[in-house]
């Protein structure tokens, strides 16, 4: 996660596509529970 963070915004992964990548690697979780943990991430990282 740290490495897209420093990627300029078109270059990023979006969230789907960080759904499936995280889904071949055996991943079990949901969507949902992958974009909150974006979301949670994101907002650390602009408090920090």
């Amino acid at each position: 996660m740290q490495i897209e963070a420093t990627k300029s915004r078109k270059q990023r992964l979006t969230l789907k596509q960080l759904h499936t990548e995280l889904v071949v690697l055996g991943h079990t979780g949901s969507y949902n529970s992958a974009a909150a943990f974006a979301w949670d991430e994101r907002v650390d990282r602009q408090r920090a």
